[in-house]
């Protein structure tokens, strides 16, 4: 049996899209979009929650968390984004498989 997971855009989709992005599967969510905004740059957030909640609300518990500090540079800002999507979709898989799977 296989597991549904995120399908996330391209990191290039994304830019495309101003750097925001919101899927959904099931009862989960996921936003990735910048978060705050300072003279040193812009702070990127990855977070998952459940469906009926804003995951980058600072009050909504969050089931997965990643930010990143941009100051210019896109290289590292894309490593970061498929990083975390990476690390997501490992993440959200063992979770489905400890919550609702029996050995």
């Amino acid at each position: 049996m296989k597991l549904k997971s995120f399908k996330f855009p391209t990191f290039e989709e994304w830019m495309k899209k101003e750097c925001k992005t919101r899927v959904e599967l099931g009862a989960y969510c996921v936003e990735v979009r910048a978060f705050s905004w300072s003279n040193n740059g812009t702070t990127y957030v990855f977070a998952a929650s459940l469906v009926d909640r804003n995951p980058l609300n600072i009050y909504t518990p969050q089931l997965f968390y990643r930010r990143f500090e941009y100051v210019g540079d896109e290289t590292p800002l894309k490593e970061w984004y498929e990083k975390s999507v990476l690390e997501f979709n490992q993440f959200f898989e063992e979770l489905l498989k400890k919550t609702y799977l029996e050995e």
